[in-house]
């Protein structure tokens, strides 16, 4: 009897400390996984943060489709002037969201990640924009798009025009640019009208990014550089209405800017950041 209550008592005992052994393995693989899953997390959330863009100004432009009019008393053309974040990573331009709504109840999402391309791109050079072509599929000089979805086609409005030439209907269909205008000195009446005929040809929401201060010309925007993104919005936003204008990265930190529009327009454009 002796002798079989110490074995039982062995076995028992051998068994506690596999049992033992075994969830001691358990809670120090988990430790570890839960350890790196918090280091992912954690450098994610830091890259996030630390991912985006700042508004340095916005100036609002009276452009009334043909020319800059200080008679029009309403803001058409929205332009943020931004910058990367300190520490932020370059940014594709394909990558951001801009949503932009005012009090009165209007509301205007822009992406440039559409088929039809709904932006094009400039340099600044002695007060002139030089266009480089539009901002379409990783690319900041492409001249010539060819659709081939019927839907996207047949929103397309047949158009031959001093900037532009489209032709819709059936796919395949195409946009293109006049190479003429290209890296061709353009005052800003005459390159606020390339958005015009964009608008004609069935872009809702066009715009022109404006290189102010650019390193190298390409679809990102990098450390050190400045960019004007004018946004036309043919409805427009009176004089002391207030806006709120959101840029969204994708995968990193908003910038968002509220402000109200001046009572007076006195200039065909001016600085509308005012608190």
């Amino acid at each position: 009897m002796r002798g079989q209550f110490g074995l039982t008592t062995l076995i028992i005992f051998i068994a506690l400390i596999v049992t033992a052994a075994v969830a001691a393995g358990v809670i120090i693989y988990t430790t570890q996984t839960l350890q790196q899953r918090a280091l992912q997390t954690g450098a994610e959330a830091k890259e996030r943060v630390s991912t985006g863009i700042e508004v340095a100004r916005v100036f609002g432009y009276q452009f009334d489709g043909s020319t800059l009019n200080n008679n029009l008393q309403k803001v058409t053309v929205v332009a943020p002037v931004v910058r990367l974040m300190a520490g932020s990573q370059p940014i594709n331009f394909n990558d951001f969201s801009i949503l932009l709504t005012t009090e009165n109840g209007a509301f205007y999402a822009i992406s440039l990640t559409t088929q039809i391309p709904a932006a094009v791109h400039g340099i600044l050079e002695g007060g002139n924009v030089k266009l480089t072509g539009f901002v379409y599929q990783g690319s900041v000089d492409v001249l010539n798009v060819t659709i081939n979805d019927n839907a996207t086609c047949r929103s397309i409005n047949n158009h031959t025009g001093a900037y532009l030439e489209a032709v819709g209907g059936d796919a395949p269909c195409y946009i293109a640019l006049n190479t003429s205008i290209i890296d061709t000195p353009m005052g800003l009446d005459e390159s606020l009208k390339v958005l015009e005929e964009m608008r004609q040809i069935g872009v809702s929401l066009p715009s022109l990014l404006v290189g102010l201060a650019v390193r190298n010309s390409n679809v990102y925007i990098e450390s050190g550089e400045l960019y004007e993104w004018r946004f036309y919005i043919k409805d427009g936003v009176r004089p002391e209405e207030k806006y709120s204008l959101q840029i969204i990265p994708k995968g990193g930190y908003p910038a968002q800017i509220e402000g109200r529009i001046p009572t007076v327009l006195q200039a065909p454009f001016e600085d509308i950041w005012a608190k």
